[in-house]
């Protein structure tokens, strides 16, 4: 729709028609009021102007006007909501958060911490915990659990009781649902060390010894 006011009218009284703003094309506000009064004023009173056409011409620019105002109220709200967004992104510096993650960080010191999430009842739940060449470092059964989110944690320490170096271990998690094995999404947890704060939706988080990752992937913050 195109933001104008009827120039016919303009013509009508020997007005010339308002100059074109360069940037957006629209009558300012002051303009058509005066136009609007002019036009009642030198109208004739036998063929007084159709209220219909009147009232087009008053609702043309208080739409114009709204858009405008809309717009300006829809850029401070992103301003905000983008402002919000950062303040809550570095106030989670220091904390832990989950994110998809096909491997788990041990630190030698801390366990490791993960989880996944059930849509079923589901049987013979196993965590497997695999070293970078793909030796099964720790098998860690579950048994059986109810759906919903679920947890695990890893001390570092293998199936014949030795432990491990620190460093990072793959993870798959595989349960028994409806009598078929089933690959689980794993969820990795670890602790945000900083924040790279990019457009909204595409900040980024630097993960203790998971690297950077989105803001947008983060499933649970502790």
């Amino acid at each position: 729709m195109q933001n104008t006011i009827d120039t016919s009218i303009s013509s009508q009284l020997g007005l010339s028609a308002p100059a074109a703003n360069k940037e957006n094309d629209k009558v300012l506000q002051q303009d058509f009021l005066k136009l609007m009064v002019t036009q009642l004023q030198n109208q004739d009173p036998f063929k007084p102007m159709e209220s219909g056409d009147f009232l087009g011409q008053i609702a043309q620019f208080g739409t114009s006007s709204g858009i405008s105002e809309l717009n300006q109220s829809f850029k401070s709200l992103a301003g905000s909501l983008s402002s919000n967004q950062n303040m809550q992104m570095v106030s989670l510096v220091g904390r832990s958060v989950q994110i998809p993650s096909d491997t788990t960080y041990f630190d030698g010191q801390s366990s490791a911490k993960g989880g996944f999430s059930l849509p079923v009842t589901a049987s013979d739940v196993t965590v497997s915990i695999y070293d970078g060449s793909g030796e099964l470092m720790r098998s860690i059964s579950m048994g059986t659990l109810q759906p919903g989110a679920q947890s695990y944690s890893w001390g570092g320490i293998k199936n014949d009781g030795t432990a491990v170096a620190p460093g990072n271990y793959s993870v798959t998690v595989d349960a028994m649902i409806d009598g078929e094995s089933v690959a689980l999404e794993h969820l990795a947890t670890a602790q945000v060390n900083s924040v790279t704060l990019n457009a909204v939706g595409s900040s980024q988080l630097e993960l203790q010894g998971l690297g950077s990752r989105s803001f947008a992937d983060v499933r649970q913050v502790f």
